[in-house]
């Protein structure tokens, strides 16, 4: 159509007519004196105030009239509007600056066509539409019709066709600046391709996943004398958590040890019989049990954190909570070294076992072990973590596969762990600790990976402390059964990585993609420029842009997007 006036011949002359008679309307049809309602600012950027009917118009043209008023909260439609107006009059005063403008004709000659435009932020470029048809042409003649146009514009922007290329004059300015901003966008073969191989290159790992909790509850010793070398070796560390728990441990404070039986998820009747049953069997042995046997019922059964380091939970204090009242209570008139009945709580049952009422004397070398406890678990948990991860590398490089070289590791462990050892000289089997210890959710294990680009969502570590950055570490490694060389930091301790496969992407099958994927490229790497550009003329003009908040509905204006 555009193409007609450039050419001539009847057809230009027919548009021609048309737009005379567009700008002849536009010179007889004016609103007015302006309403309170006009001389309010939507959005003001430094001098710039933006009427109402701009809001209102861009709202008519973008928004589906069956949205609800919740629907339109959600997505914050009315915030959207306003921001895209900012960005709209950030663009003008650039295009202005720039000496970027736009021809009258150019204006008739989109309106002829019934091309309406509206502004939407910077960051949805792409993602949302800054454009509506509307049929302003004759159902019969196929050609345009002024009044049709008329009642479209009063119809659907609610503005004087006078007001109405104003408006749209302004909008195709900020349209032909965000084009002057992507114009200048250039994507290289040789960066597609790059691109290209990152998305397109894959790989599967496996990887070792090592719980330092898992080396704390089966395998750590915190007897008084390990708690009390990591005390003199670790003194600012004691001291810090000694600072925050003082205040728990007082004179005559009942100084307990608990075992934890917890329900499980979504537990139904029946789990929860099962629960009690297995908390009165073992209560019955915590009665007979030494100190050490009670620390190793904790390992094998506790669900509490303490069970990590032996069921060593520290002096009750009311001030704790209810619960802690009712541990209180359940130890009262215990003796040191006997066991309280079982105390049941909404997510389980506890069992504790009274060690001693602290002295005025005591209160101070007490705390301080009972609080060096489980960082000395946690230190050597770490360490024994550590470890266990180098020996797993060396038996990979001698030649046995992962699973094998974890699951000899494994067994090794446990025989010579201190907590077995000291189950053994006491006469009894290990085999309860043991079986607990690999029937762990937290024990080492093998996972393979789903396969994964450098790019995509899946991450073979999702737990890995950098994150998903951390998949990239898989595409430094060469061939098939390659172990990246340093453990990985995850939430929980730390994992192993070793390449199961590898498939590199295929410059036949990037021939076969390129314009396509080179356009997506460029639409992406155009977005991202405007959107750079906008971001820093925000910046810019920050003190200057104010937006009214009685455009936007109640809970945008309290950020929430419910």
């Amino acid at each position: 159509m555009l193409n007609s006036f450039r050419k001539g011949g009847i057809i230009q002359f027919v548009m021609g007519g048309v737009v005379l008679m567009i700008i002849a309307a536009f010179a007889l049809d004016s609103r007015g004196p302006s309403t309170d309602f006009e001389a309010e600012c939507v959005v003001r950027v430094d001098k710039s105030c933006v009427a109402p009917r701009d809001f209102t118009a861009a709202f008519q043209m973008s928004v589906r009239p069956d949205l609800t008023p919740k629907e339109l909260r959600r997505l914050q439609i009315r915030k959207m509007l306003l921001d895209g107006l900012v960005d709209r009059e950030l663009l003008l005063a650039e295009a202005r600056r720039l000496g970027i403008s736009i021809s009258e004709e150019k204006v008739d000659a989109e309106l002829a066509l019934g091309r309406f435009r509206f502004s939407m932020p910077a960051e949805r470029e792409g993602q949302l539409p800054t454009l509506t048809y509307m049929n302003v042409r004759h159902p019969e003649t196929d050609a345009f019709n002024y009044e049709i146009y008329q009642r479209v514009v009063r119809n659907v922007a609610r503005m004087s066709t006078k007001d109405f290329k104003t408006y749209q004059t302004l909008e195709l300015t900020a349209a032909r600046m965000r084009e002057a901003v992507k114009s200048g966008v250039r994507i290289s073969e040789a960066e597609a391709y790059a691109q290209y191989e990152n998305a397109n290159s894959k790989a599967t790992v496996r990887v070792a996943q090592l719980s330092s909790d898992w080396f704390a509850r089966f395998l750590t010793a915190t007897t008084d004398q390990a708690v009390q070398s990591y005390a003199v070796g670790h003194i600012p560390e004691v001291d810090a958590a000694f600072a925050a728990a003082e205040t728990s441990y007082t004179e005559g404070c009942p100084l307990v040890s608990e075992i934890f039986f917890e329900f499980p998820p979504a537990a139904d009747e029946a789990d929860e019989a099962a629960t009690r049953a297995r908390a009165e069997r073992v209560a019955a042995q915590a009665a007979r049990a030494s100190s050490a046997e009670f620390e190793l019922l904790a390992r094998v059964h506790s669900a509490a954190p303490s069970g990590s380091y032996g069921g060593h939970r520290g002096c009750l204090q009311a001030a704790e909570g209810e619960e802690a009242a009712q541990f209180i209570t359940a130890v009262e008139g215990l003796a040191p070294g006997a066991v309280s009945k079982l105390v049941e709580v909404p997510r389980g049952f506890h069992l504790l076992r009274l060690e001693q009422r602290l002295t005025k004397d005591d209160v101070a070398s007490v705390a301080r072990l009972s609080v060096a406890r489980p960082l000395a678990a946690r230190a050597a948990a770490d360490a024994m973590t550590l470890e266990f991860a180098e020996a797993l590398k060396a038996g990979i490089a001698e030649g046995k596969s992962m699973q094998d070289a974890l699951d000899a590791l494994v067994a090794d462990a446990l025989k010579g762990a201190p907590t077995f050892a000291a189950q053994s000289r006491r006469g009894a089997q290990p085999s309860e600790l043991e079986a607990a210890a690999m029937e762990s959710r937290e024990r080492p294990q093998v996972e393979v990976s789903p396969s994964f680009s450098r790019i995509g969502m899946a991450n073979p570590i999702p737990n890995a402390s950098a994150g998903s950055a951390v998949k990239q570490l898989a595409f430094t490694l060469e061939a098939a059964g390659d172990v990246y060389p340093e453990p990985i930091p995850t939430r929980e301790g730390l994992a192993v990585l070793q390449l199961k496969e590898n498939e590199a992407a295929k410059r036949e099958e990037f021939d076969k993609e390129k314009t396509e994927f080179l356009r997506e490229l460029k639409e992406q790497a155009e977005a991202d420029a405007l959107v750079a550009l906008v971001t820093r003329l925000r910046k810019a003009h920050a003190s200057g842009i104010s937006v009214n908040e009685r455009f936007l509905d109640a809970k945008d204006k309290a950020g929430d997007d419910s």
